[in-house]
This record gives C-alpha cells, sequence and structure tokens, in this order.
C-alpha cells in the first residue's frame, strides 16, 4: 500500500518519531501479534466467505491475507531495510489494486496465503529484532519524488498501521458476513457500525 499522503496524521495527533521516545519494544511486539490476531479472526471461516465479496465490491477476506503478505514481502520489510542500507535507491512501485487482480488473489489457496503471511512475518520480526540492536538510524529518509523524504520510522510506524486498518477492514467483512447469514433477522440492537 505504501505511503499516501492523505493518510498523514496531523502533528496534533501524532508524536514525532525521535530516538528518545521510539518505542521498539512496543512496535515489535505489535507486528508479533498479527501472527496470533490475523488467523484467529479468520479462523472457522469457509472457503466460501473467505473468497465473498460483500455488494461494494471491495477486497474479500482472502485478498486481504494475500495483500498483507505480499505488503510484507515487497513493501514494508524491504523498503525498510532499503532506507537503512542505502537511502538513494529507488523503489519499485506498488500498486495493491492491480496487485489483486494480476495475481489473482481470490483464486489462491486460503490456507497456503496464510501460511505465507505468517512465516513472512516471522521473518520480518526476526529481522527488525536484530536490526533494532543495530542501528539508531531512524532518521534516515528516502526521498519519494513525489511526496517528499519518507523517514525510516516512518514506515516503521505505518507498518503496524497498516496491519490495524487491515484488522478494521477484516473485521467489517466478517460483519457483513453476519449480516448476511442472519437474514431475515436484524442487528441494530448491537449499535452502530462505526
Amino acid at each position: 500500500m505504501g505511503w499516501r499522503p492523505h493518510l498523514k496524521t496531523e502533528p496534533s495527533q501524532r508524536n514525532q518519531i525521535k530516538m528518545e521516545n521510539l518505542n521498539t519494544k512496543f512496535l515489535l511486539q505489535r507486528l508479533d501479534s498479527m501472527t496470533v490476531v490475523l488467523p484467529a479472526l479468520v479462523q472457522n471461516l469457509s472457503d466460501a466467505d473467505m473468497r465473498w465479496h460483500p455488494p461494494s465490491g471491495n477486497w474479500s477476506l482472502l485478498e486481504i491475507v494475500c495483500h498483507l503478505a505480499e505488503e510484507e514481502v515487497n513493501d514494508f520489510r524491504a523498503r525498510v531495510k532499503t532506507i537503512l542500507d542505502d537511502p538513494n535507491q529507488p523503489w519499485p512501485a506498488i500498486v495493491p489494486e492491480k496487485t489483486v487482480i494480476e495475481k489473482q488473489f481470490n483464486q489462491q489457496g486460503v490456507k497456503e496465503s496464510l501460511e505465507q503471511f505468517l512465516a513472512e512475518r516471522k521473518r520480518s520480526v526476526e529481522w527488525l529484532g536484530e536490526t533494532l540492536g543495530q542501528t539508531n538510524d531512524w532518521e534516515s529518509a528516502y526521498l519519494h519524488p513525489e511526496i517528499g523524504p519518507i523517514k525510516a520510522g516512518d514506515l516503521l510506524a505505518s507498518w503496524i498501521a497498516h496491519d490495524l486498518l487491515h484488522v478494521r477492514q477484516i473485521a467489517k467483512r466478517i460483519y457483513e458476513l453476519n449480516l448476511r447469514n442472519a437474514t431475515p433477522y436484524e442487528v441494530g440492537y448491537a449499535g452502530e457500525l462505526t
């Protein structure tokens, strides 16, 4: 998914990342926790439910899982590593909306896709655990040709935020499955989805 200027938070909504307050233990734990959270969210869902698209046409649960695996390899880990190793090295283009179609994510195996994400996230956590002990250069930045400098620390923080955005997306998709499967009954008693 990568960095999107419209997703920037206002300075009043965040702390500037500086080494004296970068909580690497928290960030590493959050990345590692996704290896428990993701399987728990999709457990016991049928292949058909995993491949189901809501009426809006948004991604299926399987497409979300495949996207997370793809981003793990080709976006966050690779780009953080690139900034730390050589911030002048250009980034390859990533267009998630095209990748979902070109790589036929919705036709992939459910179990295999989840296992791929889990294996790649394990590699990321191991690599990052080693890297966190070796570098303090989270201010090192890649100069993006369209949006300007992106610091390694920005990408590290965005990695966790990306997970959480997709956890929310997965919860919404499961909520939509619940609506579909509960028809003709209503879910208004539960409250509004915000």
